[in-house]
């Protein structure tokens, strides 16, 4: 995973100019930092809103989740995978959708592309173990199951969808 994206590069490099512009622009001390601070926060909202967006939806699609209302699920997973389809989180809400679709086999592919690129995902790991159950490949189900279940003992669900299987 890049941890120093080019966008996060050409933030930095607009905030040192805009630093430069106010400590050259000749206002005084407390406009400086008013017009300062205008600035940044404005740069941030520009370079990082769709990053802001998919926080929010995904926020917003877990309390859907819990109040099992799907078809507001699956709009919103929609909305995350257009404003970021190439992102991790664009990666997640389209195998998230392709789950709910029932599109197994797409959606396991997805499942292993993710975990190859966050292999701690635990969610993302439950979701694997819950398409392979529901394509009957029930040993690699077992076996991410179990690892789970190994790293979050408390959690509940693979417990469960262990225990359907066993």
């Amino acid at each position: 995973m890049r941890l120093w994206r080019v966008k996060d590069g050409a933030f930095v490099v607009l905030c040192f100019l805009a630093v430069l512009y106010v400590c050259v622009a000749g206002l005084p001390r407390e406009s400086a930092l008013v017009v300062l601070g205008l600035l940044l926060a404005a740069l941030y909202v520009i370079f990082y809103i769709s990053d802001i967006m998919v926080f929010i939806y995904s926020i917003c699609a877990r309390n859907a989740a819990r109040a099992e209302d799907i078809s507001k699920v699956k709009l919103i997973y929609r909305n995350i995978y257009l404003i970021s389809p190439g992102s991790i989180s664009g990666k997640v809400a389209h195998a998230v959708l392709l789950t709910l679709e029932r599109e197994w086999h797409r959606a396991e592919k997805l499942y292993h592309e993710i975990l190859s690129l966050r292999p701690h995902d635990l969610e993302m790991a439950y979701n694997l173990a819950y398409v392979l159950v529901r394509q009957d490949k029930i040993t690699e189900a077992v076996t991410w199951l179990r690892l789970i279940i190994a790293a979050r003992p408390q959690w509940e669900l693979p417990h469960l969808l262990l225990a359907e299987v066993a």
